[in-house]
């Protein structure tokens, strides 16, 4: 089954916020991540205002404090707003996911579904397609083991607030979420028949 990991970089917390860039990555829970076919676009943010894209002074005062190559990436985008998201379209034609995931269903799902609206289009995913990453962190946390791995892979981190980067640092989290429930499923089940062998060993 084919994931896609999506995240935006936005000026607004609203649904209703300017799109800076957009990054996605397909994903296969048990299969290597695919980073080569990843999508990146950083898009012009005049466009995207004249679109009906708002800015919210606590965001943009929170950008001003961001490293400058990062904010130099993210605010040089040269991309109109239709071209951006028509081009994200023809990416999950490619692709064809069955589960879209971001960190949150809020933000970027709903910012990216007004930026469709705002040029007469829909999304490429489905309601149902949706999946929300945070859920995870309530699901396993509590499992030691797993916090190990967890904040290994998140030490390891680069380029935060970089679209791209966000989404294949997320994607490689819920990969490691869904790869624990597969273990913890496998040893429940093996917990449950372990005593009828035990019983019959003794018989």
């Amino acid at each position: 089954m084919k994931h896609v990991m999506i995240d935006i970089e936005a000026l607004d917390r609203k649904p209703t916020a300017a799109i800076l860039s957009i990054g996605a990555c397909m994903f296969e829970p048990f299969k290597d991540l695919i980073t080569s076919n990843a999508f990146y676009v950083c898009l012009d943010l005049q466009d995207v205002v004249s679109r009906g894209g708002t800015i919210g002074v606590p965001t943009l005062l929170w950008w001003l404090k961001q490293d400058q190559e990062i904010r130099d990436e993210t605010f040089g985008g040269k991309t109109p707003l239709r071209k951006g998201l028509r081009n994200l379209k023809e990416w999950f034609k490619t692709f064809q996911p069955e589960r879209v995931w971001a960190r949150g269903t809020t933000y970027d799902i709903s910012i990216l579904t007004h930026g469709y609206s705002c040029i007469g289009e829909n999304p490429p995913w489905k309601y149902n397609e949706v999946r929300d990453s945070r859920i995870c962190d309530d699901m396993f946390l509590s499992h030691i083991k797993f916090q190990e791995e967890l904040f290994a892979q998140r030490s390891n981190r680069k380029l935060a607030h970089s679209a791209l980067a966000d989404a294949i640092h997320q994607a490689k989290e819920v990969k490691l979420y869904l790869q624990h429930l597969e273990r913890v499923s496998a040893q429940t089940k093996r917990d449950r028949v372990a005593p009828y062998f035990l019983w019959n060993e003794t018989m």
